[in-house]
């Protein structure tokens, strides 16, 4: 460790005051000033002053340069004087103009306006130095600038290095330049940090050489009067009723008592003490305020001394004289002509009116102040505040421990609002014997949070607001003025100095801790250079005793001890104080330290990996690690975040790395795709294929036919995957050409060639690599179930589509995993296996909506099925309308919407409602029938079926004739055997009516025999009862008798598979109840 150096001429690292050369304690405030030599520089929010003489070099032309030496000393040492009481340090000298800079090298909550109240005092004391010597007749023109700055640290600056460098310095350099004589110009940055506590005049913006666009401008006026509340004050009731019942026991018990309100910067306590003391007056209490500054021309007692100035009415503007007039009035009043005179000179040299004689010891002082307090709370109960104690010199500690000691039995309540470090910046600080009480503000709760910032965000905003605020009241509202874009100065600069306050070794904890991240570890930040102090683990619980971290439960590294930060902002000021070099330093020891942790899953840690090395300056490391985090995105179906982590890696390869670009940007083409993102995936695969040859070629030509098909482009998905089986053969990649072949099958299926498609299929799933791209593997199966379900093979698409089912859950693949999952359901539901296919679709159903719930719609679709089998043609409705809304909501594919829709036709078919029917069937025939792809073949095939059902009701027998025999047409040439079955039974009963029996009854015949292949029971026993109704109206009772007996087996057998009520349901529906009567009679 290095040795401990003191400190020449440098500003209190706590309350910014200077100290002369040889202190070892600050002499304003007490702080140690013995320190170990860090040299090096950080990042700080900093308010650079310039201030220069007008019409200095015409003063300068022919003058002797002593002359204008003692000139310059002249003007020069009193603006000095007022940079270092406002907590500034002089950068430079140059010329007659001078340049200051604050919140460095520490930072004090407030850097901002003590710049600019600095510039209004400085603007002050020009024209009262022109008032005493008119001849001086000087001007200066001000300006201040506030932004970011690399600070020098430790000594360099004494050595005669730059404090502070950075464009923030050059901007109110060039901003003076163009302000009015003896004014104080600001920047946006200043004017959005100090608005609230300087009143402004806006200004034209101003034109400066080097800048590449005007400089928003305002003049600053005067420190402004106190602002109303501009928002309720929540979360509070506790403490406010404790500071009432904290008042009536002073006020009740005639006794004086201490409160002191902690809490850190904008937590709430001058809103809480404003609410207080309004109750205090209402009560017909008292409220005399007293306010500690880190700047003011007040020697001491800052507090006292404003209460002795409120009670007797003073003005700042008052001379000396009228002043000690009115104090003494106030004397008189309260005291017997025999002490009024030395309390009054007492309390005038307390004030520091200049116009008594001195006393040799301050005890006179003290009891004067003393004995107003006590005649002030003598006549009424008075609340004194001694607001920000924390600031205060040690003049007024000594003289509020008097107090606290000597004042008895008079209703006087003294109340302190102090942030946490007031123990450690006022160690002296002891009420003595008096009655003390602490009130520690706490975060706001989120409940809180929100109904602060309701009335001044947009409801979106509220909860990253209210989670970036932290509980913080005035962390939120200057937030929500940004909307959260920002970090609003004065939050910036807030916590910077709560930063600054630390001790060296936590506030070094501090910073590499916000490098690890906002979770860190014991080890990790060991591993940095705070982990040299043997005490890490020590300084880490003292911050969390600070509230600035907090230790967690359990670590999600095994072995390690885990911390985080309790505020996000909190740490991205802490992290933005280190300069980039050393930021990119341990953001490269970081991810040594974690790719060396043994055990440790790199992929679970992936994110984290790539933005530490990416923060190390290490990109093609960052991309590899983002490239797996994204894999595992895109493996967990997490589509936002995969995309997110696939464009941070190729804008991180930019134009630097082609080639790596280029396989990053395929990775993320692919990666849309598979996660059926296909107007995004599309697009940046056909932007890309130019690019694009061999092997990845291939991979993007088959992405892209996959695309085009499921966007019904009939065309592109046939180009596009020729163009992959063409290329696929002619590098001979074994891998490839089964996969290709996939793509193929798909346009032949498009175009309704169901069995070419299913050979196509066949023969890509035999000459399959085992063991590789099972997601495609997982969609041939899944296709090769949807064909065998349209041409009535229900058992060989239940195995199908499982195996697609089991496929994409081991290949995290979406389509298969769902598709072949909800086609798994519709071939149970076909088999008569109602029940069970209702449970495995609802199971279906419930991952679609964890995972993409555009999905969801088809497997509802299909679920419908089991519910008109079992006549429950409510709940079939409800579950087709629930689709069409995930369709039309949420987006999806066009054969979910349209097969919505034809379900809907054959449940109002059902249920009898013709009207309605009839009214939509039109709109759905012609967005089937002149629609593109699958639309006119499976669409139009369905529909073809319910038009001639429908005429079969509505129309005469020739009409329904003529409608059945172009359904079967169309049923045949798609090979949809369900449809052929249905469509020969219309015909044949249109036949029968047209007095052509044998015909007719051979249509009905074929219709039972294609519904017992097929397996389905409802086709089974109701193209039975169609059958019989046949015979029965050509007089073959017996045949009839037998048709029947043969549906009511096929319905009693497929009953004893329901559950009771469903069952019940069943056989209570007329068509069925009919079958069971007419077997039961004959």
């Amino acid at each position: 460790m290095p040795m401990p150096t003191k400190l020449a001429h440098v500003s209190c690292p706590r309350c910014g005051y200077e100290n002369p050369e040889l202190a070892r304690f600050c002499t304003n405030c007490g702080a140690d000033l013995v320190r170990a030599t860090d040299e090096g520089e950080e990042r700080k929010l900093v308010s650079a002053l310039f201030v220069d003489v007008v019409g200095s070099t015409a003063r300068a032309d022919q003058a002797d340069p002593e002359d204008v030496r003692d000139f310059l000393r002249h003007y020069q040492r009193p603006v000095q004087g007022l940079i270092e009481r406002y907590g500034g340090t002089v950068e430079k000298f140059i010329g007659d103009a001078i340049l200051a800079v604050f919140g460095a090298p520490t930072a004090h909550g407030d850097d901002a306006e003590r710049a600019v109240r600095c510039g209004l005092d400085i603007v002050e004391a020009i024209r009262a130095m022109n008032a005493v010597d008119p001849t001086l007749q000087l001007s200066v023109r001000v300006a201040i600038s506030t932004g970011e700055a690399v600070v020098t640290l430790g000594g360099a600056h004494e050595r005669g290095e730059m404090l502070a460098t950075g464009d923030v310095l050059n901007t109110a350099a060039r901003m003076q330049a163009s302000a009015p004589s003896n004014r104080v110009v600001v920047g946006a940055t200043t004017y959005s940090a100090t608005q609230r506590v300087i009143d402004y005049e806006a200004i034209a913006p101003i034109e400066a050489k080097g800048k590449g666009a005007p400089i928003e401008a305002w003049l600053a006026i005067a420190a402004a009067a106190a602002r109303g509340v501009l928002t309720p004050m929540v979360g509070r009731d506790g403490e406010l009723t404790q500071l009432r019942e904290w008042f009536e026991k002073v006020s009740t018990s005639r006794r004086p008592q201490v409160m002191t309100v902690i809490g850190p910067a904008g937590i709430g306590k001058s809103r809480l003490t404003i609410e207080f003391t309004n109750t205090v007056t209402s009560a017909g209490g008292r409220r005399i305020r007293g306010l500690c500054l880190p700047y003011s021309e007040q020697a001491g007692y800052q507090a006292s001394v404003r209460h002795i100035k409120e009670l007797a009415g003073l003005l700042d503007s008052d001379v000396p004289a009228d002043a000690r007039t009115k104090l003494a009035e106030l004397v008189m009043s309260l005291f017997p002509e025999s002490e009024a005179s030395d309390l009054t000179r007492f309390l005038s040299l307390v004030v520091g009116l200049g116009v008594d004689e001195p006393v040799t010891t301050r005890q006179p002082l003290f009891y004067a102040v003393r004995r107003l307090i006590e005649a002030v709370s003598d006549q009424q109960p008075t609340v004194f505040t001694f607001e920000d104690l924390h600031l205060s010199d040690a003049s007024q500690i000594e003289l509020l421990n008097y107090l606290c000691e000597q004042i008895r039995d008079v209703p006087a309540a003294f109340l302190i609002t102090a942030r946490p470090e007031l123990d450690e910046k006022q160690p002296a600080f002891d009420p003595g014997r008096i009655e003390r009480t602490k009130i520690v503000l706490e975060p706001l709760s989120a409940t809180d949070s929100e109904t602060l910032v309701r009335a001044i965000a947009p409801p979106e905003k509220i909860p990253t607001l209210v989670e970036m605020a932290g509980g913080n009241p005035l962390f939120l509202e200057e937030l929500a003025a940004t909307q959260g874009a920002v970090l609003p100065t004065n939050v910036h600069e807030a916590i910077a100095s709560h930063i600054d306050a630390l001790p060296a070794a936590q506030r070094a904890a501090l910073l590499d801790a916000s490098v690890v991240g906002q979770t860190f570890w014991l080890d990790v930040v060991r591993s940095l250079e705070s982990g040299r102090d043997s005490n890490l683990l020590a300084n880490l619980e003292a911050l969390a005793a600070r509230g600035m971290i907090r230790r967690s439960a359990r670590s999600v590294v095994a072995g390690e001890v885990q911390f985080a930060f309790k505020h996000s902002l909190v740490r991205e000021v802490a992290y933005q104080t280190m300069t980039r070099s050393a930021r990119r330093t341990r953001h490269a020891t970081v991810a040594t330290h974690l790719e060396g942790l043994p055990g440790l899953d790199l992929a679970g840690f992936a994110t984290m990996l790539a933005y530490h090395w990416r923060g190390a300056g290490e990109n093609r490391k960052a991309i590899d690690y983002l490239v797996i985090a994204a894999e595992r995105a895109s493996a967990a179906w997490a589509r936002e975040e995969m995309a997110a982590l696939y464009g941070s890696a190729i804008e991180l390869a930019g134009d630097q790395a082609p080639e790596l670009r280029r396989r990053v940007t395929l990775q993320r083409g692919l990666g849309n795709v598979r996660l059926a993102d296909f107007d995004t995936g599309r697009p940046q695969l056909e932007a890309l294929l130019p690019e694009l040859d061999g092997r990845d070629r291939v991979e993007a030509l088959m992405a892209l036919a996959w695309s085009a098909y499921w966007q019904e482009d009939v065309a592109a998905t046939a180009t596009f995957a020729d163009l992959a089986d063409e290329l696929a053969r002619r590098i001979g990649d074994e891998n490839l050409i089964a996969p290709a072949m996939v793509y193929q099958g798909l346009s032949r299926e498009f175009a309704g060639e169901l069995s070419e498609a299913f050979t196509i299929f066949e023969k890509a799933r035999q000459s399959w690599v085992p063991g590789t791209r099972l997601a495609e593997l997982g969609l041939v199966n899944e296709q090769q179930a949807d064909l065998a379900y349209w041409m009535g093979d229900h058992v060989t698409a239940e195995r199908m589509a499982r195996s697609a089912y089991e496929i994409g859950g081991e290949a995290h693949s979406i389509q298969p995993l769902l598709r072949g999952g909800a086609w798994t359901g519709l071939a149970m539901a076909a088999q008569g296996r109602t029940e069970e296919a209702i449970d495995w679709l609802e199971s279906i159903f419930i991952r679609a909506q964890d995972m993409d719930p555009r999905w969801g719609a088809a497997t509802l679709n299909y679920s419908s099925l089991a519910f008109r089998d079992m006549f429950m043609f409510d709940e079939a409705r409800r579950r087709n309308e629930q689709a069409l809304f995930i369709v039309t909501t949420r987006g999806g594919w066009g054969m979910p919407e349209l097969e919505s829709e034809i379900d809907l036709l054959f449940t109002d078919l059902a249920v009898g409602d013709l009207g309605r029917a009839r009214a939509n069937f039109p709109r759905i025939w012609d967005a089937a029938i002149n629609g593109k792809a699958w639309r006119p073949w499976l669409g139009g095939t369905r529909l073809a079926l319910m038009r001639a059902e429908l005429a079969r009701m509505t129309e005469d027998a020739a009409t329904t004739a003529d409608y059945a025999m172009d359904a079967l047409d169309r049923a045949r040439r798609t090979h949809r055997p369900k449809y052929e079955a249905g469509a020969s039974a219309v015909l044949g009963w249109a036949l029968i009516g047209l007095k052509q029996k044998n015909a007719g009854l051979a249509n009905l015949r074929s219709a039972v025999a294609l519904s017992d292949k097929v397996g389905s029971p409802t086709p089974r026993w109701q193209h039975r009862v169609t059958l019989a109704k046949a015979l029965y109206s050509i007089g073959d009772d017996d045949g009839a008798r037998a048709a029947y007996r043969e549906a009511s087996d096929v319905i009693r057998a497929y009953a004893e598979s329901l559950k009771p009520e469903h069952a019940r349901n069943f056989f209570d529906a007329e068509p069925v109840r009919d079958v069971v009567k007419a077997t039961s009679t004959s």
